[in-house]
Formats: C-alpha cells, structure tokens, sequence
C-alpha cells in the first residue's frame, strides 16, 4: 500500500514539474490529474488481464459484400469528365473519394482522381498519388466506371487556380449535403451535356446515405475496402511497426538508435511468438479542445488560452459555451483525456503490460498531458518509439500521411479504442465492422456521468463500465436512416444475413423476448412475401416485386398471446430511389407451437379494405398440432428437395426453423444456440398447380436439420438430427397468410417431451424453471409449460 502512495505522489510531482506551453509562449498551463482516487487504483491494479479481453468476435454471421458479381459492360461513351476537390482529413477525403466514384457511376461520367485540397489546419499538401496507390484504384474499378490521372489536353485548363479567380459555368458549387441521386441527374448533367466537363466543389459529404440503387450502395463499399490502398511504402512501414509490437524483444539485442528496424524484422530466426496489441486513437488537440468548451484541468490559464482560440477561429459561436462543464459531461460532450482514457482502458481490464500503440498526431498539453497515461501504460508505443528518423523521413510532418499510418497500423490490431467521435473513428468503426475485428466504442454520456462522480470506487466505477460497455465492442449494428454508411455498413455492404439469429436485425433496443424479436422478424418476412405477390391489396398490382429496406418502427400488445404493428420501409427494384412506407399486422393465435397469422399488409395511407372473415384462417393452427413426417422423399412430383445453392439464396427456410424451434420452446438463448444449426434437407409439398415450389402460396415444408445440443424432443446431443414442419398457406379470400408448425423427435427416437431442456437434470415434467445456464442460456423462466398436447392443470383453490 505504501509504495502505490508514493508511487502516486511521485507521478504528481513529476506532473506538477512538467509545464505544457500553448501556442502562444507566453501562455503557461500546469496540468494536474483530475481523478487521484482512481489512479491510484489503476496504478495498483493486479497484473493478468481477463481471460476474455483478447478474444475475438465470434463469426456474427454477415457476409461482407464486395464483389459486385457480373456489371454490365460500360457504355461506349460517357457524358464526360467528373472533377472533385475534397477537403477535411485524410478520413473526410476517404470517404468523399467513395462518393466521387459512385456519382460518376450515376451520371455515367469518367472520373478524374479526385484533388485534394490543403488542410489549413495541418498544412498538408500531400496529394492522392502520395497517399493511395493510384494504378490499384484504377485497375480495381475498370469494370465499375472510367478513371483517368490526368484530363486530356483540351481539358488542362479546369484546374483549382481556373476556379478560384472567377465565377466559372463548369463549376458545381450548389450542391446540397447529403444530395439524392436524382439531384446530381438534374443538375450536374446537364452541365457535362452542355461542356463535356463538371468540377463538383465543394464535394465533401454531398452524397445521400439513402435512396440509393444497392449497385451505388455497393460499389461505395467496394471502393472504401478495395480500391483505396495505401501506397507501398506506408504498408510497408505499417508491417513493421505492427511486427515489432507483436514481437516486443525486437530491440533488446542492440541500442534503439543503432537498430535497423525494418532489416532485423526481416530476420525470421530473430521472431518470438507473436503476441497481441491495443490501438488508442487519441484525438485531444487544441481544435478540439477549444471547440468542446470543457475544462481539462488546466487551470484558469488553460480556460483563458482555449477562450481566446475560439474567439479567433469561430469568434465565439461555439454552442457548448453556453453549457458548464457539468452539463457537457453528463452530456458525453467532452472528448476524453489522456488521463481519462488510461483509467477507461485499466478498468477494462488492460493490465500495465499490454502493449498500446497510441496513435494521434498532436496532443494538446504534449508530454505533460500524455504523462498520466503513460504511468498507467508503460509499455505504450508510438510512431517516434517503434520507427527511426530515417524510416520516418518521407512522412515527417505530413499529416495526411501520418494519419495513413495509423489508420494501417490499426486494422491491423487485436482491439480499437477512439477517445471520442471523429472522422478517423467513424472509419475505423465502419472497417473494422466489415471485417469483424473487436471495437470497443465508449459510452460518452456514460463516461462523463462516472467521471463526475468523484467518490465513485474502483470497483463501482470498473463495474459500471463493464455493463454499458457489453454491446460497445465491435457488434454489428443497423444503420439508422441519415446515419453515415461508412460508420455502419450493415445492412448496405453485407449479403446473406439470415444465415445469422434473425433477431440481430433488429436495432439495439428493440429486441424483447425470444419470441417477441422472433414474431418481429417473421411479420417483416410475411409483408415481403405479401408484397410481392401483390394480391393484398389494389394499391400493390399484382407482379409487383417489393424488396424490403429496413425496419422503422413496431408496436404490441402485451399478453401470452401478442399482436404486432410493423411499420416498415420497401422498395421496387425497378425504381429503387422510390421508397415507400409499408404497414403490416402478425397475430400469435396458439401458445406453445409456431402458429401464426399475418392479417394485414399494406402502402402506408392505402385504403383501409374491408376483407371479408373466413373461418378457416383460425382452424389452421390447430393443424399445426400434426407433424406428419414421410418415410420417403423420393416421390419428385410430390415433394421438390431444394439445391444447395437454393438454400444459400433463399432465408426463409432458416427463418421458419428458427421460428418454429423458439415458438415450441421457449427457453432458447439466440445468440448462443441459432447460430449453430445447421439445415442439413430441405423439402417442399404444395398443391398450388402452375407454379415453382419455391413461390407456392401454400405449401408444407420439411427440414432436417441438427446442432441443437439440449432439446425438448428426443435425445441430447449437437449432432443428433432433428426434423421440423412447417406449414405456410394464404387465403386469396380473406388476404390472411399464417405460418403453423413447429419441430419435434429427433429421427428415429421418440416423442416425448421434457419440461427442461439441461441435460443431468433432475427436475420432472411439470417442473416450474424448464431452462438453466447449464444448457448455454442465461437466464431461467418461471413460466411452466405441460407436455405438448395436455392441458394444463388448474391451481387449487385452497
């Protein structure tokens, strides 16, 4: 206990020794720790990290979307030449070159490598040649659209300076943020009609997230992940910077400065087994500072110099001036510290011998603002402590450049950590998403809150970061209408989803029960299949193929047995910029089966049509109470056994297995147990005449499936194979569509059913809990249920 004091102390001597000059030198700013208590609890935290922290993500069943398949040939003559200017960041620019290249494709036009203009904070003149590999753009993008270096020379003269000493008529400047597709037709085209030339400036973030056909969606990501390489020599330095921190004995035979970094990695007898490192993008320089309006503990000197800033670069007009420190915090509105983020990532569980490569490029306080972070984590690394001069030199003091190889550096890493929202976040975020790396994304509101809190302990403190911080770590999350497609690629740049738990397609927050997520998803598919087969409604003619686009919002009724109201967003293929807001309704109609009725689904203001009521739609779940399983498939015009490729392109099947297992059993855990089912058969019955079985209105399907370990029917055991029907059907009369069914004994075993679906129980049939965490869910459910077919008893009345 005593050394961690003095330990302490010593650190905020050395602090209080280290003075941090502003830009001005006049300007002397002390800085001092903020949190005391939990840095001394961080500097005494036990070594051993937890066991799970390194893991990687489990494979959460997405499948990135690159390949673009077989683009039809360019046409034979474009409309002309697309010039942009990007300005921003590297990562603003980044994603600006991915819009220029999809509005090319739009307007059919050749696409000169964008310019990139000098950022006036960092001064970085560094052009796209410098930073991308320019013949890999061009060569990954021929089949896509036309990319050429240079304009042909009757075209030199439309460059920057042309632009900006007069008002030129072959320059875009009225562009919208976010503009449609439909904008760029109607007023960029005309243009290269009229000039055979258009220069788009500004151009940063003046494309739509939305409304767009999924071949644009999908050639952004194409771009962003393919054709966007860095050039040679950044790669080459970013592969020896991420050597030598997964080898950290690489300079211990010799003196740093006499070391030839990029030679003695190259020996392969000098490699120890590879080990694991963090990426911190620290982001805390003086625009940010100064623009956040917080207090980082500087002192009056510090509130002052930071004043002055933003009265010189926005005079004034920063809206957080209005807040106190207090409420930006409590807010998530204060980029975190060094200091803050060390104490974050301790209480993560990142024990002092991690290894952390901080990337940043100026940290507003310099060593002194870094000290507490350092102290925390010695073994920390950076550009300067892993790369000589010389390896240096061609990128020294070129930001775009630097920043190149951070961002190189940390998709290369075991875990990612942004100390707030930026341009460089929200790319990584996005990267790292599409290839299924472990991000960690911070709870700003959350941080702040605990922060604030100065006599929060170590323990309350490491606590309460753990549980905010469960679903931050690199699980996919649905883009939202308006958010940004290069921070959340799903579900634009990702194909065959449904191989996944169908509940994952559902934002954060809206996942309830099993069931309930489960009954959400069906009721999504059913208006799909209602859509396209277009005799619901008068609004929908038939033929009409509808695809769905995205969830908006749900509602339903509370009980054993639920309603649900889904509003939804659909498309036509045909004119994929037209979106239109589609209702629909899905009622349970028995408990303890998967029995179900989709009883409307219609454009969202159509006319409400009065269907006629039909009997038979509630004399259908009752049916589903007989699951008849042929002895012999091999009648074909009887059943039709689906292809292996069929079932790769169709999700329905998946999706009725998945329904009918957690219908009739409702103490299934998804993500633990879905993902590992496997559809081994598929076959389909249909009466329905002058059809293909896969689009019958009415049909009884047969799946073989196995992977699920702890069942209610038949033996225990992942590879036991199991059998599930499922009957789907449509009345024409009443317009209702209802789905019956559900799994039972695995083949040749018996029928009964157990109440508890752990294996070793002692708990009989009747019992009130019927799921442990001994069979791989979570958590227990009090709600009995009797073996399928009996009544349960009712309570006594004494």
């Amino acid at each position: 206990m005593r050394r961690g004091i003095l330990s302490v102390l010593f650190f905020v001597v050395v602090l209080l020794c280290n003075a941090s000059t502003s830009s001005s030198s006049s300007e002397v700013i002390t800085i001092k720790p903020r949190h005391l208590s939990l840095l001394k609890s961080a500097l005494q935290r036990s070594s051993g990290e937890q066991s799970d922290l390194w893991r990687p993500l489990t494979d959460q069943g997405w499948s990135p979307c690159i390949d673009i398949g077989n683009p039809p040939s360019l046409p034979d003559k474009t409309e002309g030449y697309i010039q942009v200017f990007l300005d921003g960041g590297l990562n603003q620019q980044r994603m600006g070159i991915c819009d220029a290249v999809a509005v090319a494709k739009i307007l059919n036009a050749t696409l000169v490598i964008p310019h990139l203009e000098v950022n006036p904070v960092w001064q970085d003149s560094s052009a796209f040649v410098d930073i991308f590999d320019v013949d890999h753009f061009i060569e990954s993008l021929k089949e896509d659209i036309r990319v050429v270096r240079e304009l042909p020379e009757e075209y030199s003269w439309s460059t920057r300076e042309y632009y900006a000493t007069a008002v030129r008529e072959t320059r875009v400047k009225t562009a919208p943020v976010h503009a449609s597709a439909n904008w760029y037709i109607e007023n960029v085209s005309p243009v290269l009609q009229s000039y055979g030339i258009a220069a788009i400036s500004p151009f940063s973030h003046r494309l739509s997230f939305d409304h767009l056909p999924a071949e644009i969606q999908r050639l952004r990501c194409k771009v962003n992940f393919q054709a966007l390489r860095f050039v040679p020599h950044i790669t080459s330095l970013g592969d020896a910077l991420v050597s030598r921190l997964r080898n950290p004995s690489w300079r211990s035979n010799k003196e740093r400065k006499n070391v030839d970094h990029l030679a003695d990695m190259t020996n392969s007898h000098s490699r120890q087994e590879k080990g694991k490192f963090a990426v911190l993008h620290l982001r805390f320089d003086k625009d940010m500072a100064a623009h956040s309006a917080c207090d980082f503990g500087g002192g009056k000197a510090e509130k002052l110099a930071l004043a002055k800033y933003r009265q010189m670069i926005w005079q004034g007009r920063v809206l957080n001036s209005q807040f106190t420190d207090e409420e930006l915090r409590s807010q998530g509105r204060c980029p975190l510290t060094p200091e803050e983020m060390g104490l974050l990532l301790a209480a993560f569980g990142f024990d002092n011998n991690t290894r952390l490569y901080l990337a940043s490029h100026k940290v507003y306080g310099g060593e002194a603002r870094i000290s507490a972070l350092r102290q925390v984590f010695p073994r920390m690394e950076d550009k300067r402590s892993l790369a000589s001069s010389e390896e240096r030199a061609r990128i020294k003091g070129k930001a775009s450049l630097l920043a190149a190889l951070d961002y190189y550096v940390s998709m290369h890493s075991d875990i990612f950590i942004s100390a707030s929202p930026g341009n460089m976040h929200n790319a990584l975020v996005g990267h790292r998403t599409f290839e299924n790396l472990k991000t960690i994304r911070p709870n700003m509101a959350l941080i702040g809150q605990l922060f604030l809190n100065k006599s929060i302990a170590w323990v309350d403190f490491q606590q309460a970061l753990g549980e905010g911080h469960v679903n931050r770590q690199g699980q996919i999350r649905l883009r939202k209408t308006k958010q940004s497609i290069y921070t959340y690629p799903a579900p634009d740049w990702f194909r065959s989803i449904w191989r996944m738990s169908k509940t994952q397609m559902l934002p954060w927050g809206w996942r309830g029960t099993t069931v309930n997520a489960m009954l959400l998803i069906l009721n999504f598919f059913w208006s799909s299949f209602l859509l396209d087969w277009g005799f619901i409604v008068t609004t929908c003619p038939s033929g009409t193929k509808f695809k769905l686009h995205r969830l908006k919002k749900y509602n339903k009724t509370m009980g054993c047995l639920c309603y649900y109201y889904v509003t939804l967003v659909a498309c036509d293929p045909a004119t994929p910029t037209s979106l239109v807001n589609f209702q629909s309704g899905v009622s349970q109609l028995v408990f303890g089966i998967l029995s179900a009725m989709c009883f409307v689904a219609r454009p969202q203001g159509a006319p409400k049509e009065s269907l006629p009521f039909d009997p038979l739609d509630l004399k259908q779940p009752n049916e589903g109470r007989r699951f008849n399983w042929p002895s012999d498939f091999s009648d074909r015009n009887r059943f039709y056994i689906l292809t292996e490729s069929e079932l790769q392109d169709n999700d329905w099947p998946r999706l009725y297995l998945e329904l009918a297992i957690c219908e009739t059993d409702r103490g299934i855990f998804l993500d633990s147990v879905m993902a590992k089912l496997q559809i081994l058969k598929v076959a389909i019955e249909t009466s329905d005449e002058d059809v293909e079985p896969l689009q019958a209105k009415n049909a009884t399907v047969y799946i073989k499936f196995k992977g699920l370990a702890y069942a209610v029917y038949g033996e225990l055991g992942a590879h036991i194979e199991r059998k599930m029907v499922v009957k789907r059907s449509i009345n024409e009369r009443s317009g209702c569509l209802t789905l019956v069914g559900g799994y039972g004994f695995s083949i040749g075993d018996n029928t009964d059913r157990r109440s508890m679906t752990s294996p070793g129980s002692d708990r009989k049939p009747g019992d009130s809990i019927f799921c442990s965490k001994a069979a791989g869910y979570d958590r227990p459910h009090n709600i009995p249920l009797p073996p399928f077919g009996v009544t349960k008893p009712k309570p006594s009345q004494s």
